[in-house]
């Protein structure tokens, strides 16, 4: 998320991503970068850095947060978005946003995320000519005309690029195919790996 505002922030702040937990934490128990889609089309950002509180301390990171909402929202009256958590936790910083939508994610982060239907995808121009795995089985592929045809589920396109850690998206519902560097986990949760171009996801 090359552009993203509150990165950009933690970087200024001499922090470093934290791209997941130990292998033997349970799911969920991880303690990663994640991204969940709710079904009332809200978006949660949850963001783990380490933390330098000889430099810094968390009522300053608070305040430069909610500044850039502050600015932000200015820019885009429509767009409602809430600092949940801003803690330190051994000597990590979690940050938690909520955004009232994709569009307001994509607004204030300066990155692409697209959640809607696949028909409402291709309405606004996106270019559906990809191939998809199944999660059922590794070797179901469908391509553009069988997305075409799902019309009433579900797509996330996400821009991850290759300057960021591994991203766990949680989704509100079944998880049906996945692009290129997603892995699934669970039924709905998947890891996004960095990459060049953008990472999709079709659930129910």
């Amino acid at each position: 998320m090359k552009k993203f505002m509150m990165v950009g922030i933690l970087m200024a702040l001499t922090l470093s991503i934290i791209a997941c937990a130990k292998e033997e934490v349970p799911v969920e128990e991880e303690v990663m970068n994640s991204l969940s889609i709710l079904e009332d089309g809200s978006i949660e950002s949850v963001i783990i850095e380490d933390f330098s509180e000889s430099y810094y301390n968390v009522e300053d990171l608070t305040k430069m947060i909610q500044d850039t909402i502050s600015v932000y929202q200015k820019e885009d009256p429509n767009a409602s978005i809430v600092l949940e958590t801003c803690e330190l936790i051994e000597q990590q910083v979690k940050v938690v946003m909520k955004y009232n939508s994709a569009e307001a994610y994509s607004g204030y982060n300066s990155e692409e995320l697209f959640v809607g239907t696949v028909q409402e995808a291709y309405g606004k121009g996106y270019d559906l000519n990809m191939t998809l795995t199944g999660t059922d089985k590794e070797t179901s592929k469908i391509g553009r005309q069988e997305l075409l045809g799902m019309g009433e589920n579900h797509i996330m396109i996400l821009e991850n690029t290759i300057d960021e850690g591994t991203l766990r998206v949680n989704c509100y519902d079944t998880i049906l195919y996945t692009g290129d560097g997603v892995s699934l986990i669970e039924k709905k949760r998947a890891d996004v790996a960095p990459a060049q171009d953008f990472s999709v996801i079709v659930f129910k």
